[in-house]
Parts: structure tokens; C-alpha cells; sequence
């Protein structure tokens, strides 16, 4: 939140991420990569890994790039990061989205110092707090990982990020129907990726979907605008800024979402007297719901 320690290190942050010194703040032994212009599209067997950050839009931070900014889970990328050192390149979020976007590829287990190849890992345990465990060794992970989570979440907290694209089923990436092995000994799609959870968790306005929905065309079109739309928020960092961009909004919404069109007119009623956190997160809120509601328009 402003005003934290945290936000008062943002320029720090900022400064070293855009400079490729990351050394202060990312804690693994892999070279950094620069984002990943639409310009040049990466080759389907990059192994290093990225560590550049990227932050949720929040007032009074620095504004973005004029490219969103797009976390991926890296071997989505075609970099070989799996436990088997294979990849699972995704055509559409590289060739195509790639060429709106800037991508940051990020690989948990890789990140966290596991390696590659290595042995693979489950969820076991309860759903909602589950443990990332060995499936041979029976090693538990769970501690190593969620320290690394929390010091990437922190590290993605310095420049703006505009959504992400998680690996489906995975037990650090999936951000839905991951396999838990439930204490009863059954195995059951009900659990979500440790780094996943902690990333929607800490970034609730964040737009996240894995490559399934980018295969499907609601979900695809839901993510498309929701990233366009957190990325247009992320601009507006003054309230008159704001304040323009929802009226603008609101003229879309008159004849295709008139209840939305109306609780935006009762926002920018009130927009004077809200304090500014308040009244970012309350246009997030009204603007990513109008973006699942409406069936076609330029978000």
C-alpha cells in the first residue's frame, strides 16, 4: 500500500530492474533477460531465465511502458525449464500477443534453485493450504518456495504489470483444477499453484489466465481487455486523469451495460470527495466488471 516501506523503495526498485541491476533484489544464480519486444520474437529453446518485475497498477506509482507489460510462466516462452527439460511453447501468447505486449517469463520451481532436469512435484494435503512435496523422495518443498514467492511477489512489485499467464496443472504455476493428493489417499483437481495463489492473492485487480483460456475465445477476450483496461488504469496517475478516462468509459457503457454506465455516474459524483486509493480501486472493480460483461468493445 502507499505510503508502506515498500512503496517509499519503488523508484530504487524500479531504477535497478530497468537497468538489468538486479543484483540487490533478485536472489537466484540466473542471468538476467531483458522484456521481450514483439520485434524480436524469442527462439523456441531460450534456457535462461528473466527476472525483470512488473508491478500491479497502484496510484502514485511511476506509469508504464506505452507496451503492457505481461508476466508467462517461462516454458509457455519455449524455454526449457519443465522437470524434464522440455518446454510447452504456446504459438498464440508469443506470435501473437507478443506483438501488443511485452512478456517477462518467470519459472518458479527454476527460480527457487531446483534446476533442471529434476524430480517432479505434487500438491498433497488440503486444498486450500497445501504442501509441495518430492514424488519419489517425498521432499518437502513447501517452505523453499514460499520464501521464494514472497520475495518475487515483492520483486514484482516495482514496475508496472498488466496481467499473466500462468502453465495449466502446474504445482507452483496453475492457477486452477491443479491435482491435490488429498489425505485419503484420492487425487482431485481442486487445488491452485503455490506461486499462483500468492501472485492473485497480492494483486487482486490483476488479470491471470492460464494457456487453456487463451485457447478459448470468451476467456481470451475477457484477459485481452482485462489487460488493456489495468494498463489504461495504470496510466492515470493524477484523479483528473482518472476522472477522464471513466467518462469515457461510461459513454461506451450507456446503451450495452446502462447499469454499469450508472454506477460509474454515481463514482464520478462522489470522485472529489474519495481519497484517491479509494477511488482507483473502486473504478478497477466497476471497469473489470464491465469488461466480463460486455460482448464486444475496444477493452
Amino acid at each position: 500500500v502507499c505510503g508502506t516501506s515498500l512503496c517509499r523503495t519503488q523508484p530504487v526498485l524500479q531504477r535497478a530492474v530497468m537497468t538489468g541491476l538486479r543484483a540487490a533484489c533478485v536472489r537466484n544464480p540466473f542471468p538476467p533477460l531483458p522484456f521481450l519486444p514483439a520485434e524480436s520474437k524469442p527462439p523456441r529453446t531460450m534456457t535462461a531465465l528473466s527476472h525483470s518485475s512488473a508491478q500491479l497498477p497502484h496510484p502514485g506509482w511511476p506509469a508504464p511502458t506505452n507496451r503492457p507489460v505481461i508476466g508467462a510462466s517461462a516454458c509457455l516462452l519455449g524455454q526449457r525449464v519443465r522437470y524434464d527439460g522440455d518446454h510447452r511453447y504456446d504459438p498464440y501468447l508469443v506470435e501473437v500477443l507478443a506483438k501488443e505486449w511485452d512478456l517477462l517469463p518467470i519459472c518458479p520451481e527454476v527460480e527457487c534453485g531446483m534446476g533442471v532436469p529434476r524430480e517432479p512435484i505434487h500438491l498433497v494435503g488440503d486444498p486450500a493450504a497445501p504442501r509441495l512435496i518430492g514424488r519419489e523422495s517425498g521432499v518437502d518443498h513447501t517452505r523453499h518456495m514460499q520464501r521464494w514467492v514472497d520475495r518475487r511477489l515483492t520483486e514484482l512489485a516495482a514496475v508496472p504489470l498488466s496481467g499473466f499467464v500462468c502453465k495449466s496443472k502446474s504445482p507452483s504455476s496453475g492457477m486452477r483444477n491443479v491435482k491435490v493428493l488429498l489425505s485419503d489417499g484420492s487425487v482431485q483437481r481442486v487445488g491452485v499453484g503455490l506461486f499462483a495463489r500468492g501472485l492473485m492473492a497480492r494483486f487482486p485487480f490483476l488479470p491471470v489466465i492460464d494457456e487453456v483460456g487463451l485457447a478459448t475465445a470468451p476467456e481470451r477476450t475477457r484477459f485481452v481487455r482485462g489487460v488493456r483496461t489495468v494498463h489504461h488504469l495504470r496510466r492515470c496517475t493524477t484523479p483528473a486523469a482518472l476522472v477522464a478516462f471513466l467518462r469515457q468509459r461510461r459513454a461506451s457503457l450507456l446503451h450495452e451495460a446502462p447499469h454499469l454506465a450508472s454506477q460509474l455516474e454515481e463514482l464520478l459524483a462522489s470522485s472529489s470527495f474519495l481519497p484517491w486509493e479509494s477511488l482507483w480501486q473502486r473504478s478497477a472493480e466497476l471497469l473489470l466488471v464491465a469488461n466480463d460483461t460486455l460482448a464486444d468493445g475496444p477493452f
